[in-house]
């Protein structure tokens, strides 16, 4: 049986400037640019499409993690951007991780 390697990194793959605006005010992407905008002005950059769009239990986690802070209109602390950006990281590994264990089990149920 082949073990799956799962190892967690926490270097962050995105970008983000911190600035006196970081109130969550929209939420848009711009798909050739890889950003997502919380308002006119400042984004996320290097966000894959994959991730931006994967869901669990058919949410896309990182809009609906944003559309809540727009709702009450958050202004984004140095750690709400930080967590946003480790949970981009957890997503992509999470992709892995689901990729690897698709090539060890080519069909299910497993006979």
């Amino acid at each position: 049986m082949t073990l799956i390697d799962i190892t967690i990194t926490h270097t962050i793959i995105t970008t983000y400037c911190l600035s006196r605006d970081n109130t969550v005010t929209e939420v848009n992407c711009k798909q050739p640019e890889q950003k997502i905008y919380i308002n006119k002005q400042k984004y996320f950059e290097g966000v894959i499409p994959e991730v931006r769009t994967f869901k669990i239990s058919g949410y896309q986690v990182l809009d609906k993690w944003l559309k809540a802070r727009k709702k009450v209109k958050r202004s984004l602390s140095f750690d709400d951007v930080l967590h946003y950006q480790r949970v981009i990281v957890a997503l992509k590994e999470k992709m892995q991780i689901i990729t690897k264990i698709d090539q060890l089990i080519p069909s299910f149920p497993i006979e």
